[in-house]
C-alpha cells in the first residue's frame, strides 16, 4: 500500500484512531424489539478496539440514542476542528433495522422510533454516512450490526458517491469509506455474534500472518465467513469505496511489536506467588496489620504423579515440548503438584503465562499465538478453556499446534481436571449425534495424569517426617487424616468447609445451596449477592423464614466468608474492577465464589435436587448472562420451558436454541424471527 492508504503518515507518526459505538437494546414503544445483548456486544467492540487496536472511545453517546441525539453527536464530532484528514474513524451501531415498506430504504430503529410511523421516526441508515459531508477526515469504517443491514451497506456507498462530491469520489487519494454488515439485505442478525467473529479474526494467525503490517479487512471479513462458529445464515458483508480496493489500516495486527521482540505473554516462573497460581494455602501466619496475613504452604511431600511430573519437567528443560492435565477431585494437591514441577524451569530462566483476564478463555485465546519458547501455560482448571462452549475447541486445536510447531518450543503446557469433566470430554457421541469435545478429547489423549485422593502408607510416612522436624501445618493436619488419608484435602480446609456448610444456621445453609444450585445449573463463577440473597429465600422452609433476624443475610454472609482452618471461607468475596466484567457487573456489588470443595459437594449430593421458583428468577434477575445459554438448557432439560426460552432470549448466542425451543412446542411463527 502507499502511505496514502495504509495510515502511515509523512511525518512517520501514527494516524490517531477514534470509535464510536452504540447500542439500542431497548424500545419503550416495542418490547419485542428489545435486545439486552446487544449491550454487551457494544461493550465487546469498544474492548477490542480500545484494548487491543488502540483506538480512543468516546463515550459520551452511550446506549439506547434517540435519532437526533445519534445525529447530533456524529454531526459534532465530524464537524469538529480537530478532526485532521488521515484521521481513522469507525462508527459501530447495534440495533434493529428494517427495510421500510414503499421505498424500499434501509433504516434503523432507534429507542424513540414508533412502530407506527416508522418512516418519520426511524433513522435512515444511509444518513450516517451523508453526516461526514465536510468532516476533514477522509478514512471511515462503519459497522453496521443490524438486520438487513447489507442493504444499509449498498445505500451507504450510493450515498457517498452521489452526495459527497469529489472528496469520496473513487480514485481520491486517501478517501477510503468501508462498511461491513453483519447481515445480508435480506437475513437476521443475532445479537452478540458479529464481535465474536470479528475479535476471533483479529486474533487469528491465519489472519495476522506474521508481518507487522495492518491486518487486512477483506482477509479479516473472510475469516469470520469461514468460522465453523458461524450459523450459516449469519453471513458477514464488506462493501469497499477507495482508490485501491482494499482498506486503509482500520485493524493493526495485535501486539506484533511484542512478538517481534521475542517477548510472549507471561514473567519468569521466579515472579510468580504460588497464591496467584491457585494453590490452595494450608494455613496463614498472622501480619501486623489487623486482618492481613501471609499464605502459608506446608512441606511437601512428592508422590507417584510427581515423578512422572519430573520426567516431563526435565524432558520440556531438554527441548521438548510435552503436555499434562492432572486429573483429580477438588483438593487433592493437582495445582500444588505443578507448582512444584516447575522450580526447575524457574532456574533456567523459563517465563509462565496464567491466561485469565478477562475470562480465561477469552485471554487464552486472545494470546496463544504468541507464546513463544521456554514458557509455561498455566491452565488450572482447564474446564474453563476447554470446555468454553464458544471458544474451547478453538483453544484445544490452539494448543495442538503450538505443541507441534518446532519453531515455538519448547514449551510445558499443565492443567488440572475434576474427574467428571476429563470423562465428559473423553466421551465418545452417539452415532449422528453431535460431537462439542472432538479436539479436546485428541489434545488429552495420553496427556491426562491421576492424582488420588487419598495418600498411600508411604507418603503418609513421608509426611510424618516432615511433621517430625517441625511442620506443624502438617503435624495439625495429619491429627486428622491418618486413618483417611486425605492430607491434601485436610490442607486446603475440605473438612472445615464441610462443616461450615453442614452446621451453619439455616440462612447460611440457605445461601450456601443457592450458590451450588446456581453453580450446578450452569451459572459463572462470580456469583452476584442479589443473587445469593434471592435465591437463598427459595432454600428456606416457612418455619426457617419466619423465624429469621432482620440482620440474617449479613450475618450468613459474614459467617461464610470467614476463614476455617486457614483456608478461605465458604464464599470467597470478589469486588469488581471494572474491567473485563459482564454487564451484570455494573451495580458494583461483590461477587462471590463458591469454594471448590463445596461446588463438588454440591453437585454430587444436590444433583437431584428441585430447584425452587425463587432461585430461577433471582437467576434471571441478578444472574451473569455469560452463563444464560446453559441455565436455559438445564431449564428445558427440567421441562421448565417459559423459563428456558426467558434465558435463550437473553443469551449470547441462544437464538438457535430459542427457535428450536418454540418449534418443539409447536410456535412455528414465533420461531421465525430467531
Amino acid at each position: 500500500m502507499t502511505a496514502a492508504t495504509d495510515g502511515a503518515r509523512p511525518d512517520g507518526q501514527e494516524p490517531r484512531r477514534y470509535l464510536i459505538a452504540t447500542a439500542v437494546s431497548r424500545y419503550p414503544m416495542r418490547p419485542d424489539w428489545d435486545r439486552p445483548g446487544r449491550v454487551q456486544a457494544r461493550e465487546r467492540i469498544i474492548d477490542l478496539f480500545t484494548r487491543r487496536l488502540g483506538y480512543r472511545h468516546e463515550s459520551a453517546l452511550g446506549i439506547n440514542p434517540t435519532a437526533d441525539q445519534l445525529r447530533d453527536h456524529l454531526r459534532a464530532f465530524c464537524s469538529s476542528a480537530e478532526r485532521r484528514e488521515d484521521d481513522l474513524v469507525v462508527v459501530y451501531v447495534s440495533g434493529h433495522g428494517e427495510v421500510l415498506d414503499g421505498g424500499g430504504k434501509h433504516a434503523l430503529m432507534m429507542s424513540d422510533t414508533d412502530p407506527a410511523d416508522l418512516s418519520h421516526t426511524s433513522l435512515p441508515t444511509a444518513d450516517l454516512v451523508r453526516l461526514v459531508r465536510g468532516s476533514r477526515f477522509r478514512r471511515l469504517l462503519l459497522i453496521l450490526d443490524t438486520c438487513c443491514s447489507g442493504h444499509g451497506a449498498n445505500e451507504g456507498v450510493t450515498t457517498a458517491l452521489a452526495g459527497l462530491g469529489t472528496q469520496w469520489a473513487p480514485g481520491t487519494a486517501g478517501a477510503e469509506l468501508v462498511i461491513m454488515s453483519s447481515a445480508q439485505p435480506d437475513q437476521q442478525a443475532v445479537a452478540g455474534v458479529f464481535p465474536y467473529l470479528l475479535r476471533q479474526a483479529v486474533n487469528s494467525v491465519v489472519t495476522t500472518g506474521n508481518s507487522p503490517d495492518p491486518l487486512s479487512v477483506s482477509a479479516a471479513v473472510q475469516h469470520m465467513n469461514d468460522h465453523p462458529g458461524r450459523a450459516a445464515y449469519h453471513h458477514i458483508g464488506l462493501t469497499l469505496l477507495g482508490p485501491t480496493g482494499e482498506a486503509p489500516g482500520f485493524l493493526t495486527v495485535p501486539r506484533h511489536g511484542e512478538r517481534d521482540a521475542g517477548q510472549g505473554p507471561g514473567r519468569p516462573i521466579s515472579q510468580w506467588s504460588p497464591h496467584d497460581l491457585e494453590v490452595h494455602p494450608a494455613g496463614i501466619t498472622p501480619s501486623v496489620e489487623a486482618g492481613s496475613g501471609k499464605h502459608r504452604l506446608s512441606g511437601y511431600v512428592p508422590r507417584d504423579h510427581d515423578r512422572v511430573l519430573s520426567d516431563l519437567v526435565r524432558s520440556a528443560g531438554q527441548g521438548h515440548s510435552s503436555m499434562a492435565v492432572l486429573v483429580g477431585s477438588s483438593s487433592t494437591g493437582k495445582t500444588r503438584a505443578c507448582w512444584e514441577a516447575v522450580q526447575p524451569l524457574s532456574e533456567k530462566g523459563w517465563r509462565l503465562w496464567h491466561p485469565f483476564d478477562p475470562t480465561r478463555a477469552a485471554a487464552a485465546l486472545e494470546e496463544l499465538h504468541w507464546v513463544g519458547p521456554r514458557t509455561v501455560v498455566w491452565l488450572n482448571e482447564t474446564q474453563h478453556y476447554l470446555g468454553d462452549p464458544r471458544s474451547g475447541e478453538e483453544i484445544a486445536a490452539a494448543l495442538h499446534t503450538l505443541l507441534v510447531d518446532p519453531g515455538r518450543g519448547p514449551v510445558l503446557v499443565l492443567g488440572t481436571l475434576w474427574p467428571e469433566y476429563a470423562r465428559q470430554y473423553a466421551a465418545l457421541p452417539e452415532p449422528g449425534t453431535p460431537d462439542p469435545h472432538s479436539r479436546t478429547r485428541a489434545l488429552l489423549a495420553g496427556r491426562t495424569l491421576t492424582v488420588p485422593d487419598t495418600f498411600d502408607t508411604a507418603a503418609l510416612a513421608a509426611a510424618r517426617g516432615l511433621a517430625e522436624a517441625g511442620d506443624g501445618l502438617l503435624t495439625d493436619a495429619l491429627t486428622r487424616t491418618s486413618a483417611s488419608g486425605r492430607l491434601a484435602q485436610d490442607l486446603a480446609g475440605a473438612p472445615a468447609l464441610l462443616r461450615c456448610y453442614e452446621h451453619g444456621t439455616p440462612a447460611a445453609r440457605a445461601v450456601l445451596e443457592a450458590a451450588m444450585d446456581s453453580r450446578r445449573l450452569g451459572h459463572g463463577p462470580l456469583l452476584p449477592y442479589g443473587l445469593l440473597a434471592e435465591g437463598a429465600e427459595g432454600c428456606l422452609t416457612d418455619e426457617d423464614w419466619d423465624a429469621l433476624a432482620d440482620d440474617w443475610l449479613e450475618a450468613a454472609m459474614a459467617y461464610l466468608t470467614a476463614p476455617v482452618t486457614g483456608a478461605q471461607g465458604a464464599l470467597v468475596r470478589r469486588r469488581p474492577r471494572g474491567r473485563g466484567l459482564p454487564a451484570a457487573a455494573a451495580d458494583g456489588l461483590p461477587r462471590y465464589r463458591l469454594a471448590d470443595y463445596l461446588e463438588q459437594h454440591g453437585r454430587r449430593t444436590r444433583q437431584d435436587e428441585p430447584v425452587s421458583a425463587a432461585l430461577w428468577q433471582a437467576l434471571l434477575v441478578h444472574g451473569d448472562e455469560t452463563g444464560f445459554l446453559a441455565l436455559g438448557e438445564a431449564a428445558q432439560n427440567r421441562g421448565l420451558f417459559r423459563i428456558a426460552a426467558q434465558f435463550y432470549a437473553r443469551a449470547d448466542g441462544g437464538a438457535e436454541n430459542l427457535a428450536r425451543l418454540l418449534e418443539d412446542c409447536g410456535r412455528y411463527e414465533e420461531a421465525r424471527p430467531w
